[in-house]
Parts: C-alpha cells; structure tokens; sequence
C-alpha cells in the first residue's frame, strides 16, 4: 500500500492518485479508491488544484463527503475563489445541504460580478437545483434558463429543465430538454446525460434506444460505479422479456450500492414475480432499510405478509405505506383486509370507505368488503347498499358475483332472524 509522509510533495500525491484511479478503474475496487483518496486528505495538500481534482475523482465515484471534505480543505486555502466555491456548491446540493449550497452558490455569484461566464452558469445551475428540491419548480427553471442565457453548452442546465418537467410529470417535455443535453459538444464525456436521456426514452417505450443511452452512460464513467444506470439497463431488459439479464443487471447495480434501495426493490419484483415469496420478502427488507420511507417496499411487504396469513405484520406495513402514499386506495383496501382478519371491523370499514373514495368507486373489491365490514358491525342497510352497488357497478365478473352472493346470504340472515356481528 502506499503511504504518505505529512507535507508529501506533489509526486508523491500525485503517485497516490494514480494508485486510486487504478482501484476505481479497471481494478473496480472503489472502496479502495475511497479509502486512499481519504488518505491523501489526512495529509492536508496544500495545493487547491489538487484538492478540486481529487473531489471530481470522489464525485464520480458518489463519495460526496471526501468531495466535500476536499473542497472544504481548498475553501480554507483559498476562501474567496469562485472556482473553489461552485464546485463546493454543487457538491453541498448532492448531499441535499441546500442552505450551505445556496450560500456558496451566491457568494460565488458575488466574487464573480460579470466575470467567467461559465463559472456564473454552474452556479446558476446549483441554485436551480436547491430550488427543485425545495419544490419551487418555477424559481428553479429560472435560474436554468439564465444559466443557459449565459452559456448556451450547459449541459446541466438543460438537465435541471428536464428535472422540473419529471416533476410536471411531463416526461416527453424531458426528452425534449435531455436529448439537447446529449447533444452538446461536451457529451461525449457526461454519463449523466446519457443515463437520463435513457430514463426518458425507457419512459416512451424507445427500449432499443434507451439501452444504447445506458450502455454509452455506463462506457463514459470508465468501470467507476453507476448503480443507477445498471438499474436501467435491468429496467430495460425486463420490458424486453429478459428477466435473467435483468437479473444480472440488477445484482451489477447492488454490487456497486449494497444499500441501494430501488435496485433492492426491483429485485424484490423479480423474485415475487418467479413465485420466490421469501427472497422477494428479504429483498424489501434490504429495500426498507435503504430507505425509511419507501412506501411501495413497505406495501409490497405488507401483501406478502398478507399471503403468509401474518396479519400483525401486514397491518404494520400496510398503515405505513398510508402514512407515506395517503393517495393509495389499493394500500387503503389491503390495509382494511388486515383489519377485518384481525377482528379490528371498525378501523377496516374506515380503510375500506377510504379506499372507495380515493378509487372514485372503481375498486369494486374495496366496496364488497365495506359491505362485509357494515354487516359485521350491524348496519343493515349500509351493508345491502353496498352489495347492490357492487353487483350494478363493478366491471370484475367475479367480484360481482361475490357481492351477489353475500347479498343473497345475507338477506336469507335477516329473514330468519340470525344474530347479527357488533364489535366490541
């Protein structure tokens, strides 16, 4: 391994450089790269210019804490140099401190007056950015469309626009802004251009060329880790009908992130699609704990659960995906199953009004089983409101069928008198 002394010149840094893109390269050890960038650190370079190229190496390789911790060591050296400033921005938005990005980005703006257009336009991008995140859409396009007022090639500018349309839920205004950005003359170097024009064209059914833009994306980051474009390229192979090349894809992207939480959950799809309901369990486990707030993984869960007869544990996911997604009428419905199997009718006729409402009375299935719940808890007429309803309205056969026959059980109850279900 090598080793530095304190105040080790640039040779020897740049020595130890070296040795780090060899392990991020073609070596494909990144733990290692990030392991001898942070011992370089230690030693404190005392040249800003190797402290910004070392955070570009940490930022391709997603170690956002050595980028910061390196331009923070520049900042120092020099704590009034836009060229040190922006580059920190940018890295500060990437760890979502948007309030030290923004300070950096505006005292860049200061220092640098109506001087280095481009310099002025990466900034512009920062505070474009840490307004999309702060969800003032319109502020953040903005500031994208003075970043590109002053430089026409900013290809993250073009980025930030198609960031706002996914936002607008506009994926074909998207396309429109990524395919400018892979268009520029600087793109044949920026993997993120690529990797979202893919998302977009994955969007628009274009999977031929969507893996092409994947492929490119992951060619232009040179071996270094881009678990994001490895769960495209798998996303891409599934809509092909090659669910063991998605697979592999898949285990590529959690080689590179093991924490990463989509790709957990993508994974999890695949095996509860091949029946392997334990793995897939396992899989949303590892999805969870990527991400607290992953209301898919923690629903998804809650349906395996419900299939294992685990009622405890389905109500516990199933109220937290609620709690996350509250426009959910099928997680509302499922959640209102666990109830009722847990004897709990009245918080599951609540669940299943919910899931009626939210569903615009199309999920025919939640209405049968608000007409259960109803009938448990003793409202007669509610309950034959129900089943009629769901036997004029439903557009599922079977479904409507159900409903036929709990009504026809459930009238010859009242005719011979048989005690009706109260909750205690």
């Amino acid at each position: 391994m090598y080793a530095t002394e304190r105040g080790a010149g640039r040779t020897a840094i740049y020595a130890a450089l070296a040795l780090a893109d060899l392990y991020a390269g073609p070596l494909e050890q990144p733990a290692a790269a990030a392991e001898m960038y942070s011992r370089i650190l230690s030693e404190e370079p005392q040249e800003p210019g190797i402290l910004i190229e070392m955070s570009d190496r940490a930022e391709t390789l997603g170690q956002y804490e050595l980028a910061q911790e390196a331009l923070q060591q520049a900042r120092a050296l020099q704590p009034d140099n836009p060229a040190v400033l922006v580059p920190l921005a940018r890295i500060q938005d990437r760890l979502d401190n948007l309030d030290a990005a923004e300070l950096e980005a505006r005292r860049a703006l200061n220092l640098l007056g109506g001087t280095d257009a481009m310099l002025r336009s990466d900034a512009l991008v920062v505070l474009g950015d840490v307004e999309r995140k702060r969800g003032n859409i319109n502020t953040a396009a903005d500031f994208y469309t003075q970043a590109l007022e002053l430089m026409p090639t900013n290809i993250d500018a073009y980025l930030g626009l198609g960031q706002v349309a996914i936002a607008q839920d506009n994926w074909s205004a998207a396309l429109n802004q990524f395919e400018r950005a892979a268009s520029q003359p600087d793109s044949s170097t920026h993997a993120p251009a690529h990797f979202w024009l893919a998302e977009a064209l994955l969007r628009q059914n274009n999977l031929g060329r969507a893996m092409q833009e994947y492929e490119l994306a992951l060619a232009l980051r040179e071996n270094r880790p881009f678990p994001e474009a490895w769960l495209g390229v798998a996303q891409t192979y599934l809509y092909m009908g090659n669910a063991a090349a998605a697979e592999e894809a898949v285990d590529r992207a959690l080689e590179q992130r093991s924490t990463y939480a989509d790709a957990w959950f993508f994974r999890a799809r695949l095996l509860q699609a091949q029946g392997e309901l334990d793995a897939a369990y396992d899989a949303y486990n590892r999805a969870i704990e990527g991400n607290r707030r992953f209301a898919a993984a923690y629903y998804q869960r809650g349906l395996i659960a419900m299939s294992r007869n685990d009622y405890g544990q389905a109500q516990n996911d199933l109220e937290r995906a609620t709690l996350l997604e509250p426009q959910n009428a099928e997680a509302f419905y499922w959640l209102g199953r666990a109830n009722l199997a847990l004897e709990r009718t009245q918080p599951a006729l609540l669940n299943f009004e919910r899931s009626v409402t939210l569903s615009g009375g199309n999920l025919a299935v939640a209405r049968l089983y608000q007409g259960i719940a109803e009938e448990r808890l003793g409202r007669t007429t509610e309950a034959e409101a129900s089943y009629e309803t769901v036997i004029q309205t439903s557009r599922d056969p079977l479904v409507a069928d159900r409903a036929r026959t709990e009504l026809e059980r459930f009238r010859q109850d009242i005719e011979m008198g048989a005690p009706v279900e109260f909750e205690q």
